[in-house]
């Protein structure tokens, strides 16, 4: 064995050693014949230049000047005539011409085209292609054979033979051009016999080469084909014990259509015996009937190309077991040929069971979806419909408050009403905010503010009603608590006040501690986490699953008697939608603590902003005149916007509908329509489209009021282009400055202290003290937002705030807050702008 592989290296040795040598040889077998051909071309073609030189009376250059003038020249065209005879005569020549040189330049004598020629050249024209190679023979006086050349004409290969004076002195070149590609192509002749030649060579080495390597392979082949018949055997033990053991069921089938392989699991899923299946037409075995007319129309494609709508992909379908029933299936099919007939392997699993459980997913899921949108529905005509009557009851409510003839009954019953509208409208809005929350409808704010203030704020909030009950209030803030952050400042304000009233609330010994600090930052990015732990009763672990739960409440709440369970879901659902989350330890008796946390970024102080809230008074410019159409089906509503517009000076129109309100706008031309838009006979949308469409009018601003506040009605409202949108109940800010900013009208604000019924309430002195002059706008700001949803204790906080620096007027806003006399309030604070 060894001498046999030693033999064979040195055959192979030997086989490449001859290769090497063909190769080499051949190689400067080429060279060589291309240097012979190229020195037997050069001298060929220079005999031909000289002949043709020798032949031309070059003595009538004499007579000629390079010039046009030359044309006219006996000698001129006797030289031309030869020139043009030498080329004619020698096939071979593309161009044949005489040229001098002055200063530097060459210039054409004559040339060997005819004149009508577009390859003429005349007398004086001078060579501006002309490389230095052109010139070479004016310097040196001997003859060139230039390389390839490309100008103007064409691709060279030119021969230069120098005119020399007796004195030595070179007065003109002779030139004849010869086809660049003729010149290769006559080369490359005899060099192409010789290449022809070394590959002959090469093919006889190499069929020699491949006659050893197949009489060496076909040893090789033997001793494979015996071991791939054992590989085979062992392949079809594992294979069969693979498929024999698979849960789905695998069968093939032949060119005919009939089963050829049926696995245990066919049998199992399918009910027939592998001796029941083996040789049946696999389509009339187990397809249902609906699927005959396709597979008659597929298989003739199938037997032709191995191809079909099912081959290569994973199908669901039906088949029908041996007892007759109809079962789902997957069905991945696979081709492949066996002596040029297209056979099929299938897999097919049974997803029966997998169907009907996607089926009553599919089921639930539509049954959920049917009912989230029936809620959204419900809560949007809620919406508007407890919306609508409160705008009425709170807008005239307000306006009464300015009636100083109002005896103290009278007053005390008004702010009756205004708190219990107030406070229904905030149980309409936490519910609102929940729906929307879940909905996935509510989107953040997030702007700059001052966290240390709000702190302070949060703490001056509750620090009175943790001192009526004689409890300890502890802030503490960690060293490195930032001072600006960016986060949405409303809703964490809302879980400061829903987390910290529900601990004093549920507290009456001891005290609550407020902890706040910051961790994590990266990515400029940042956690805020609060944690606010109480003296109560504590939970029990049977109720900590309560706390959450929406209109819920633990068993301390309900002896309580006070809250609607929404406080804590409400406030667990903004720490989710501020990327934190809210969790509770508790221990009975010994109290609770509640951590809530939140993601926040960086903030900015100056991107801190005071919107000026100052109360309208009238109009600035009152030689101009503005008409606005107020349009509500509701005269209790259209009362309110009316009687506010026309209080500073606005002319109003009413409409009670929107056919009304386009008569309206044909008629009186407004400069601004507030229209609402849920009306009888056509509501606000209809109406819209049909004044935008009306070229006269189309251009009238409309704003959109609506009791609504989903933003389905908002994208509504947005394609139809209106100018502007009010909520209902809306404050009368909201309205001024919309219509201010529609419309380019300035105001007048009430910046002076106004006389007061002195007599009810004593505010008189305290304005007149220039005390509202100096309120910060800030504070004005968040009294107004908790005026606007009665929030007595962010009332009360608010003005606990300025107790330092204002005593008498924080005292009496303590007391007219405490008598709910939020109108007078909100009047005096504008006051103060």
């Amino acid at each position: 064995m060894k001498r046999i592989n030693s033999t064979i290296k040195k055959l192979r040795r030997t086989e490449f050693i001859v290769l090497a040598a063909i190769i080499i040889g051949g190689s400067l077998f080429v060279y060589n014949t291309w240097k012979k051909n190229m020195k037997s071309q050069r001298d060929e073609v220079l005999q031909i230049a000289r002949t043709a030189k020798a032949s031309l009376p070059l003595y009538l250059l004499e007579d000629l000047t390079a010039s046009m003038d030359d044309t006219l020249n006996p000698s001129y065209k006797i030289l031309k005539e030869r020139l043009i005879s030498l080329a004619s005569t020698n096939p071979q020549v593309s161009f044949a011409y005489l040229f001098s040189q002055k200063d530097g330049r060459i210039y054409f004598y004559a040339d060997s085209e005819l004149e009508s020629s577009q390859d003429y050249s005349p007398p004086g024209q001078e060579f501006s292609e002309a490389q230095d190679q052109d010139r070479q023979p004016f310097i040196d006086g001997k003859e060139r054979i230039t390389d390839s050349l490309t100008d103007r004409w064409g691709t060279w290969i030119t021969i230069y033979i120098p005119v020399v004076e007796n004195d030595g002195r070179v007065s003109s070149v002779f030139g004849m051009d010869f086809d660049a590609k003729s010149w290769s192509s006559s080369i490359m002749h005899d060099v192409l016999k010789s290449v022809i030649l070394v590959l002959l060579a090469l093919l006889v080495w190499y069929f020699q080469y491949r006659i050893v390597i197949k009489n060496r392979s076909l040893k090789k082949m033997f001793e494979a084909t015996i071991k791939a018949d054992k590989d085979l055997q062992i392949s079809e033990a594992r294979t069969r014990s693979i498929t024999d053991s698979a849960n789905d069921a695998i069968l093939m089938i032949d060119h005919l259509g009939n089963i050829s392989y049926w696995n245990p699991s066919a049998e199992r899923i399918f009910g027939y015996l592998r001796e029941e299946a083996l040789g049946k037409n696999l389509h009339n075995l187990l397809a249902p009937e609906k699927y005959r007319e396709s597979y008659e129309k597929a298989f003739p494609e199938f037997l032709k190309s191995g191809k079909g709508a099912a081959v290569g992909t994973t199908m669901d379908l039906e088949a029908v077991k041996k007892d007759g029933t109809i079962i789902s299936v997957q069905l991945s099919l696979s081709s492949f040929n066996i002596d040029g007939n297209w056979n099929a392997i299938g897999i097919m699993r049974d997803t029966t069971e997998k169907k009907r459980i996607e089926e009553a997913l599919i089921k639930a899921k539509q049954e959920s979806e049917a009912a989230n949108k029936a809620k959204s529905v419900f809560l949007s005509n809620m919406s508007h419909e407890i919306r609508t009557p409160l705008n009425a009851i709170i807008g005239f409510s307000q306006l009464m408050k300015r009636d100083i003839h109002l005896s103290n009954r009278q007053k005390e019953y008004n702010t009756a009403i205004i708190r219990a509208g107030e406070h229904l409208l905030e149980l309409i809005n936490e519910i609102l905010e929940l729906s929307k929350i879940e909905a996935g409808r509510i989107v953040l704010n997030p702007t700059s503010i001052d966290l240390h203030a709000l702190c302070d704020d949060i703490y001056m909030m509750f620090r009175d009603r943790a001192n009526d009950k004689h409890l300890q209030l502890i802030f503490e803030n960690s060293d490195d608590l930032p001072r600006y952050i960016m986060v949405d400042e409303g809703k964490l304000r809302q879980l400061f006040v829903n987390i910290i009233g529900n601990a004093i609330k549920f507290t009456d010994e001891g005290g609550v501690a407020v902890r706040t600090q910051v961790t994590g930052f990266e990515d400029d990015k940042s956690y805020l986490i609060v944690e606010v732990q109480d003296s109560g009763p504590g939970i029990s672990e049977e109720e900590l699953g309560k706390l959450f739960r929406h209109f819920e409440q633990t068993s301390s709440g309900v002896k309580k008697g006070t809250g609607t369970g929404l406080g804590l879901a409400l406030s667990r659902e903004l720490a989710l939608l501020m990327g934190g989350d809210i969790t509770v330890s508790s221990k009975v008796g010994e109290g609770s603590i509640f951590t809530f946390k939140i993601v926040f970024t960086a903030g900015n102080e100056k991107d801190i902003e005071k919107p000026e809230t100052n109360r309208v008074i009238s109009i600035a410019d009152k030689s101009k005149s503005y008409t606005i159409l107020v349009v509500d089906d509701k005269k209790e509503n259209l009362q309110v916007a009316v009687n506010l517009l026309e209080l500073v000076g606005f002319q109003t129109k009413e409409a009670v509908d929107g056919k009304d309100a386009i008569d309206k706008v044909i008629s009186s031309k407004p400069d601004l329509v507030l229209m609402d838009m849920r009306m009888p006979v056509m509501d606000g949308y209809e109406a819209t489209r049909i004044i935008k469409t009306m070229d006269e009018y189309k251009d009238i601003p409309i704003v959109a009021l609506t009791a609504s506040t989903f933003e389905e009605e908002r994208k509504r409202i947005d394609a139809l282009k209106m100018q502007g949108y009010i909520r209902k109940p809306f404050r009368e800010s909201d309205l001024f400055n919309t219509v201010g900013k529609i419309l380019n009208i300035k105001y007048i604000y009430e910046d002076e202290p106004q006389e007061v019924d002195s007599g009810n309430d004593g505010s008189a002195d305290i304005l007149s003290e220039g005390y509202l002059d100096k309120l910060p706008d800030s504070f004005i700001n968040e009294m107004q937002d908790a005026i606007s949803v009665a929030d007595l204790d962010q009332i009360i906080s608010l003005i606990s705030g300025i107790e330092r620096d204002f005593p008498a007027l924080s005292n009496k806003l303590k007391d007219m807050a405490n008598k709910y006399e939020y109108g007078l309030i909100e009047e005096l604070l504008q006051k103060g702008r």
